[in-house]
Order: C-alpha cells, then sequence, then structure tokens
C-alpha cells in the first residue's frame, strides 16, 4: 500500500473516531462499527489503538469518490447507537466541509438526516442527495 492509500485510510478512521466521540461517548456499537471498518481497509489492531490515542489530524482524501465514501462510514456511525444528536450534526457539518463537500449538498444531506434520525440513510438516497 502506498504512503498516500495508507494515510487516507488513516483519515477515513479519524474521522469515525472524531464523530463517534461527538456525543461525549463512544458506544460498543460505534466502536465495534469503528474496528469493523479498520479491519476492512487492513489496519492492524495496534495501528488502531495508536489513532485512538491522536486527536485531530484530518485531512481529506483526494478523490471525490473516496470523500463521499467516507461520509456515507461516517453517517452510518451517526445512526449506529439508534440516535443522531446536534453534536453529531456539527461533527458532520464539519467534516463535509473539511472534506470540501458542496454546500447544497451538506444541506440535502443535513436536512435528511434532521428528519429522518431514527432510520438510517440509504446509500441510494444519499447519492441522489449528493447529486
Amino acid at each position: 500500500m502506498s504512503y498516500i492509500g495508507l494515510q487516507e485510510n488513516y483519515n477515513r478512521i479519524r474521522s469515525l473516531m472524531q464523530m463517534a466521540k461527538s456525543d461525549g461517548l463512544v458506544n460498543l456499537a460505534e466502536l465495534t462499527f469503528i474496528v469493523y471498518v479498520a479491519q476492512k481497509i487492513g489496519l492492524s489492531k495496534g495501528g488502531l489503538d495508536e489513532l485512538a490515542k491522536e486527536e485531530g489530524n484530518f485531512s481529506a482524501p483526494f478523490s471525490i469518490s473516496d470523500r463521499k465514501e467516507i461520509l456515507y462510514d461516517i453517517i452510518k456511525v451517526m445512526y449506529v447507537d439508534g440516535t443522531v444528536v446536534q453534536s453529531e450534526l456539527q461533527q458532520f457539518e464539519d467534516l463535509a466541509r473539511q472534506m470540501k463537500i458542496e454546500k447544497k449538498g451538506t444541506e440535502a444531506l443535513l436536512t435528511h438526516l434532521k428528519n429522518n434520525a431514527n432510520k438510517i440513510m440509504s446509500k441510494s438516497i444519499f447519492d441522489q442527495l449528493l447529486a
């Protein structure tokens, strides 16, 4: 794996951790999802532990498709505990801005998240709102 690929994978996990921490409590469902994604991208337990100790240092991936994929994973973290709270919505908006997602698309996603706080957003709706 190239250095850029490794850094983008680390950034993916960092963004998920930031979202999980945004409501003040990382619960088991959020942690389980983060571990699942880390395993999926080949990050070792030691690497995951190191990232958990770090603060911030998030930078957006180069490709828009990677940024969208990470943003959808962030949405999954928001929903995994069954509740979407205001601090998560604010963190989502901040991360979307850092990833240079168009403001119109971010606003459409936020509106949907607020209006459907108890039902996870499908990938097709996500794609439609960002189109």
